[in-house]
């Protein structure tokens, strides 16, 4: 089993290749996510962004697939969050599919998760469309774990066996 200092240990502190950020979205003259929802079997394939704007059927398909499986609540879901998962496959280099594990959460399902499963919290981010725990079929989680804390965009918790946690919030790292 990996500790906090371990695995950071492991992962060093930067990767080979120079990491993409926000900045350098604009390289991009689209941007597309393909996403696999594990618990109501969906899959999309979203370009939300072509030369400089966000699509709104397409963003509402993202939006969608990132419901709450539980209740069926769909929720407005932070861009910036996509375009984080966007960054991570073009770092990555990977156009397989992202398998969503959880995405909004209504607070209600939340509050369940909380009392019922270990390593959830009261004011999750992801009751506020700002986060996702999610896996890419194929490749390790540690190596998502890696771009995704070079990126330094947001929190970063590394569940082994299972999926990464990614979300927008302060630049934070854990182990669940």
């Amino acid at each position: 089993m990996f500790t906090r200092r371990t695995f950071l240990k492991t992962l060093g502190l930067f990767l080979v290749k120079p990491v993409l950020s926000f900045g350098d979205l604009w390289l991009f003259p689209e941007r597309t996510l393909k996403v696999y929802n594990i618990h109501t079997k969906e899959a999309i394939e979203a370009t939300y962004w072509i030369n400089g704007d966000y699509r709104g059927k397409e963003v509402s398909l993202l939006f969608y697939i990132f419901r709450d499986h539980r209740t069926g609540e769909v929720y407005p879901i932070d861009i910036k969050l996509f375009d984080l998962l966007f960054l991570i496959t073009q770092n990555l280099e990977i156009d397989t599919p992202i398998c969503l594990v959880s995405g909004y959460r209504a607070p209600e399902t939340n509050e369940f998760l909380r009392k019922t499963t270990s390593g959830v919290v009261q004011n999750s981010l992801h009751t506020v469309g700002k986060a996702v725990d999610c896996f890419l079929p194929e490749i390790p989680l540690e190596n998502i774990v890696k771009v995704a804390l070079n990126l330094g965009l947001g929190g970063v918790g590394y569940y082994p066996g299972r999926f990464v946690h990614l979300d927008i919030g302060r630049p934070r790292f854990w182990i669940g």
